[in-house]
């Protein structure tokens, strides 16, 4: 099973700051691309990928050396082998329908039958998150992928929430239902704010039910 490893890199600047996930700590990285790697990409082999999306905005901007400023594929190449890194440029920005099918293309033909994916969604275009989150449950239904699931990542944080869906690979798209995990203190907060009534008795009960039925989900 390849491993692989998403990014997305962003136009802004990027500053120097200090990661820490649970007990590890990173200490003066100026691209979090490289900090995650450092941080969650540990058991990547010489068979693992890492995949970086660039504007040609974001790979002049911060791809490339600029000046005395070191860019992210220098970085990257201090530590991780030229061959294990794929660089997918121009990736458009999505200015109109024919560049979101062509961004959803790119991204889709990098996942292959069995990969287990790690998606970097922290510097980007907006909209670019929830592009990924749709050719995810897609690829979830279509590949026989494997990824880290944000419920291992992030069980123990009390500031993330994760979003699933049943449209996708459960077949309930029509109804409108999907579920998530956070903390407490998030979910007492979406309660205060959240519309009454807002997934129907029918769609509880289809999801409850498609929770149940493991055969409809399993690779033939």
């Amino acid at each position: 099973m390849r491993k692989i490893y998403i990014a997305f890199l962003g136009i802004a600047p990027y500053l120097n700051c200090n990661y820490v996930y649970n007990d590890t700590k990173v200490d003066n990285v100026k691209y979090i691309q490289e900090a995650m790697i450092k941080l969650l990409c540990k058991d990547f082999s010489e068979s693992d990928k890492y995949i970086f999306f660039l504007t040609k905005d974001a790979e002049k901007e911060n791809w490339n050396d600029k000046s005395e400023n070191k860019g992210l594929a220098n970085t990257l190449n201090e530590f991780i082998p030229k061959d294990n890194i794929i660089k997918i440029s121009n990736f458009p920005e999505g200015k109109n329908e024919n560049e979101i099918w062509k961004m959803f293309e790119l991204i889709y033909e990098q996942i292959n039958d069995n990969d287990e994916i790690l998606v970097d969604i922290t510097h980007s275009f907006r909209y670019i998150p929830m592009l990924m989150l749709l050719i995810l449950n897609y690829a979830e239904y279509m590949k026989n992928y494997d990824y880290k699931s944000g419920l291992d990542l992030f069980k123990n944080k009390d500031n993330v929430f994760v979003l699933r869906t049943f449209s996708k690979i459960f077949g309930l798209a029509s109804l409108r239902v999907g579920w998530g995990y956070g903390s407490k203190k998030i979910i007492n907060a979406l309660n205060v704010i959240k519309p009454p009534f807002n997934v129907s008795h029918i769609g509880q009960m289809a999801a409850t039910e498609s929770l149940k039925d493991q055969n409809f989900i399993t690779p033939i």
